[in-house]
Order: C-alpha cells, then sequence, then structure tokens
C-alpha cells in the first residue's frame, strides 16, 4: 500500500471511529421520535378506541397461525420463560390440535390490567385463548413484525384450569445467533397497571370473529 492510501485509509478509519457512533445515535433518535410523533398524531385523528385497545386494522402482512398439532408448550426449547415459581409446574399441559387461525393484534392505548385488556373485548376471556403451541407459532413467524410493529406481544392461555398471560418479546441477536423470544407469564389476574405511553407499544393478539 503506498503512503497516500495508507494515509487516506487511517483517516477514514478514524473519522468512522468518531462520527459512526453519532450517526448512529441521530437515526435512532430519529427513528424513535417519528414512530412517537405518529403515535400522537393517530389520537388527534381519533383513529383508535377509546377504550383500552385499538379497533382491528390490516397490517402490511396478514396474522395467521399455522395448523399445530398442541404438542408444544412454552417451556420447550427455543423460547426462554420467566415465571413465578407457584406457576412453574402449572404451565406444562399440552393443547389439542388445532386448524388454521387468523388472529387480530390490537395496540394498547390506555392504562389498564390484564383482566382489563381482555375484558374490553369479550366478557368470556376464555373464548380469546390460544394455545401455548399457537403462541410459539406466531412468535417464531411474526418475529420481525412484533419487533417492528411492537416492543412485545402478549397473549392469552389456559393451561392446568388456570387463565394465564405470555407477554412475548425478542433480544436482538447477531447474524450468528438468532433473536431470542423470551416469555414472561403470569396469572391473567394479576393486578400490576401496565403503562401504554407512546414509547411502549404493546399489542394483545387474539382469534379472529371472538369479539
Amino acid at each position: 500500500m503506498s503512503g497516500k492510501a495508507k494515509y487516506f485509509f487511517e483517516e477514514m478509519l478514524t473519522m468512522t471511529r468518531v462520527f459512526g457512533p453519532l450517526v448512529r445515535g441521530i437515526v435512532d433518535t430519529s427513528l424513535a421520535t417519528v414512530r412517537t410523533a405518529c403515535y400522537f398524531l393517530e389520537k388527534k385523528m381519533k383513529r383508535v378506541d377509546p377504550d383500552w385497545l385499538t379497533v382491528p386494522k390490516t397490517y402490511w402482512m396478514p396474522l395467521v397461525i399455522d395448523p399445530v398439532d398442541g404438542s408444544k408448550i412454552l417451556a420447550d426449547k427455543g423460547m426462554e420463560l420467566e415465571i413465578s415459581p407457584d406457576l412453574k409446574n402449572k404451565v406444562n399441559e399440552p393443547g389439542q390440535p388445532t386448524g388454521e387461525t387468523h388472529v387480530d393484534a390490537r395496540e394498547q392505548v390506555r392504562r389498564g390490567t390484564f383482566q382489563q385488556l381482555f375484558g374490553s373485548l369479550n366478557t368470556d376471556v376464555g373464548r380469546l385463548c390460544l394455545s401455548q403451541h399457537q403462541i410459539r407459532n406466531f412468535a417464531e413467524k411474526y418475529r420481525l413484525f412484533i419487533k417492528l410493529e411492537f416492543s412485545d406481544a402478549i397473549f392469552l392461555f389456559k393451561s392446568n384450569s388456570l387463565l394465564l398471560v405470555a407477554q412475548v418479546r425478542f433480544i436482538s441477536g447477531t447474524y450468528e445467533v438468532p433473536d431470542t423470544p423470551i416469555s414472561r407469564v403470569t396469572r391473567l389476574s394479576d393486578p400490576r397497571v401496565w403503562s401504554a405511553d407512546g414509547h411502549y407499544h404493546t399489542c394483545v393478539v387474539i382469534p379472529q370473529q371472538v369479539v
């Protein structure tokens, strides 16, 4: 390498080290700002339901869970599970085989408990349940949808006669190691109130035509 070429190469490396983090920060901040602005603009235009969740809308891809045999549970390999000790042995019940299932994803727009979120859709919340295998299928199939549109996705399911909620989010991976899905499992009756501000986007995934 000639002296001029070496000098130019070293200068480019220096500029990359100095300005690279700054550019990345500007881009990340801009995306977050645009997303927050769009959220509040939607509210201003009254395009969201005044209840806890938005009305159904058409996304850039159809949301369809594949037929599954019901054998997989959330604790199986490939998904990390966050769960309290008293529930650990309550989520080991496989489901029944299910056919192709069309689902809706509704964004949370108002602070509320899980009971309020699901109860606002149907007083018979049991009809809003998916199986653990279906939840896994959605998370695997729509990983990019969850990451690009929302912060996490929540699902209602039943195991050992308990109504439980799975909150699925992803930890960003690398080229060699794919994103890791994490499911936090709590009771539907959990009394905590979940936020719905402009920086945090949660969607509730439910079967279509049950609301």
